[in-house]
């Protein structure tokens, strides 16, 4: 039976990630993990709690200092550039952290926040990446937008992506707006990335039945 394709696997066919090292990539996952976790605490009054890891440069080397591994709070940073938006515009998240589906494209997602304005709650998203990628960034916005759609959640057609500073500065605030050939794009990729898995799906059964 085939399962919901995420958000995150249909981007990912467009970004070419093979010159980046494993390590580094795999840290910077966790590093996202764990502020999104953390932001989710600090808006709804829990606890805020960091691994420790050791720090590494671009190349996955850990840094040392006098021949001795740094350490440090894993998004700490991130999560400092966080608060510093948050204490300025004190944003009312009415949803945080949850996850959609469409059982007709077959895709999901999760979204980090929907902020409550006095019309249309506005998706807003935290990211830890080094550049900015607003095409990526807007093929998420529009997925996301078609999943609170398909559910009943009507959206504002501008989204918000907050690009969280790595020394904990303010962060760069990117305001996206809904376009119709985006989300014509979007549609067409989640159905040919569907074709694609159920194509594969059948070549596998009917080898089982052969053999």
């Amino acid at each position: 039976m085939m399962q919901h394709i995420r958000v995150s696997e249909i981007l990912a066919q467009f970004r070419n990630l093979s010159m980046i090292n494993p390590t580094v990539l795999r840290e910077k996952g966790l590093i996202g993990t764990e502020v999104h976790k953390n932001i989710h605490e600090y808006k709804t009054g829990g606890l805020e709690i960091f691994d420790i890891y050791p720090m590494r440069d671009r190349n996955g080397d850990i840094k040392q200092k006098d021949n001795v591994p740094l350490w440090e709070e894993r998004g700490k940073t991130y999560f400092d550039s966080y608060v510093m938006w948050d204490k300025e515009n004190k944003p009312k998240f009415g949803i945080m952290e949850e996850r959609y589906y469409d059982d007709n494209l077959m895709i999901t997602g999760q979204i980090d926040a929907l902020m409550t304005t006095s019309s249309l709650p506005v998706l807003v998203d935290f990211k830890c990446a080094y550049n900015a990628d607003l095409e990526m960034w807007s093929m998420q916005a529009h997925y996301y937008k078609h999943l609170l759609q398909h559910n009943g959640i009507e959206i504002a057609d501008h989204f918000l992506f907050l690009k969280l500073d790595s020394k904990g500065r303010i962060p760069a605030v990117h305001e996206i707006k809904f376009d119709e050939k985006m989300r014509a794009r979007c549609i067409f990729e989640a159905i040919s990335l569907k074709k694609k898995k159920k194509d594969a799906e059948n070549v596998a059964t009917n080898d089982a039945d052969i053999v």
